[in-house]
């Protein structure tokens, strides 16, 4: 973390933070924060859709002062960001931000897809669409549970290489390639 806005109290410059997509308000009244199903906490996902912090406002311009709008509540595409407090998640100083990275979203949620699918079950077949970090996680958690075939599309080729090092074992182009054809393949 390189600075810390007026008011934050919870966390200090150089402390070591993941982004959360989808953060938790912590009140203690808040029926979001105290379910185990779900944390989508609705006082941030309308401001997120906007693309601005919960208080409406931006805290990004260009240089002429022309506003540049948030990227689902985190704008983890820059080089630098603003988050809200109740965005971050603090991790242990001694940990490799490198692969601490990766917890913020994109593994947890395709991980979670699978571990938490009560029809994932040993020998199934998995289709995945789109190999980016969720469809990656995906395939890495189906192969961990036993996932018979575990089929890769994406329209990047490019991509089915680490698709394969993940767990897949057929990629797809859907474009170049229908669903109806690589299926019957298989029958």
């Amino acid at each position: 973390m390189h600075d810390v806005g007026e008011g934050v109290t919870e966390y200090k410059p150089g402390d070591l933070v993941i982004p959360c997509y989808t953060p938790e308000c912590m009140e203690w009244n808040c029926i979001y924060c105290k379910s185990n199903k779900t944390n989508l906490w609705p006082k941030v996902r309308s401001t997120q859709g906007s693309g601005t912090m919960p208080d409406g406002t931006s805290r990004f311009s260009t240089m002429d002062d022309q506003v540049i709008y948030h990227f689902m509540g985190c704008s983890t595409f820059s080089e630098y960001t603003v988050l809200c407090s109740i965005s971050l998640a603090k991790i242990n100083p001694t940990a490799d931000p490198k692969q601490m990275c990766l917890l913020g979203c994109g593994v947890s949620t395709g991980w979670g897809a699978v571990m938490t699918n009560p029809n994932m079950r040993n020998g199934v077949s998995v289709a995945v669409w789109g190999l980016g970090a969720v469809g990656l996680a995906v395939i890495q958690a189906a192969k961990y549970r036993g996932a018979g075939r575990i089929y890769a599309l994406d329209v990047n080729e490019g991509k089915f290489g680490i698709a394969k090092e993940f767990g897949a074992t057929d990629c797809h182009n859907p474009l170049t390639q229908p669903a109806g054809e690589w299926l019957r393949e298989r029958e």
